[in-house]
């Protein structure tokens, strides 16, 4: 039997494999909107926009802007808008205004078993947008408004190479290019990979290219002999570079925006766009 001493200490365990097996299956869960508040959430009525953090993030993709922001106070606590209170994005035409959605997360920033976070949130298809430059106004009832928030969103066209172009790693440099570069306020992210057969695992082992923190000037080549082999097994390493393979190419472009200087300092906007095209990698 097991003494009183030995449950209690086996119950952080227990808990920990609780919220370890809820994360193989759910991610998230979305409760239902509301606009009433509970005991730890807090409302934005009483708060100055000065006191006010506000983090907004763009993620366009070939079919859609991802949109997404949070506001916080001085402690890092998410504040839940109502009396009139609201964000809104504009990207040319008329103001599209955010949704609330709180949403539950196991194993939150790994201190807590479970914690809610409120985003506002709205999903833009990709041919509504009329143009790039976005706006996210922070409108308020009692307080100042904090509407000049401004990002250029970057394209997402892939240039060169071409779908199904056919290369060689071992002699062919890759050029890559994309359209509307802009040298400042962007980081830009390559990689390069690509399954191969091992012949006991299918597609158990890649190969990668990666380059990060690269200037946004519309291009950079992929050097012959500079895709690698990820594997365990250095026996398969030769037989690997036999193959041919699907090689996908990803640029993925971060460009950061200017907040309202009504807002407290560190508030932040950015947009990430990301684009990919996949060619025929050969020995």
């Amino acid at each position: 039997m097991y003494s009183n001493y030995s449950i209690v200490r086996l119950i952080p365990i227990l808990l920990l494999l609780t919220a370890l097996i809820a994360c193989d299956t759910i991610d998230s869960v979305t409760i239902e909107d509301t606009d009433e508040t509970t005991d730890t959430e807090l409302t934005v009525t009483t708060i100055s926009t000065e006191d006010i953090y506000l983090h907004a993030t763009l993620s366009l993709d070939s079919d859609s802007l991802f949109v997404e922001v949070l506001v916080r106070n001085t402690d890092g606590d998410d504040i839940n808008l109502t009396n009139g209170d609201s964000i809104t994005i504009n990207l040319g035409a008329e103001d599209i205004t955010l949704e609330k959605k709180v949403v539950g997360i196991f194993l939150c920033y790994f201190t807590e078993l479970y914690c809610e976070r409120i985003y506002y949130r709205a999903t833009i298809p990709a041919e509504e947008l009329f143009n790039h430059h976005a706006q996210i106004k922070f409108l308020r009832q009692y307080s100042k408004d904090a509407v000049n928030n401004f990002v250029s969103i970057p394209d997402n066209k892939m240039l060169s190479p071409s779908t199904n172009d056919i290369y060689s790693r071992s002699t062919d440099d890759i050029y890559v290019e994309w359209s509307d570069p802009l040298i400042s306020n962007t980081n830009v992210e390559l990689t390069a990979f690509g399954d191969y057969y091992t012949g006991t695992t299918e597609f158990s082992e890649y190969i990668y290219y990666g380059a990060m923190n690269l200037t946004d000037n519309g291009h950079h080549i992929i050097p012959a002999g500079s895709i690698k082999i990820n594997n365990q097994n250095g026996s398969l390493e030769h037989e690997a570079l036999q193959q041919n393979i699907l090689l996908n190419i990803r640029v993925k472009r971060t460009r950061i925006g200017t907040t309202d200087n009504t807002l407290l300092k560190n508030s932040h906007i950015r947009a990430t766009t990301t684009s990919s095209v996949s060619v025929y990698s050969k020995p």
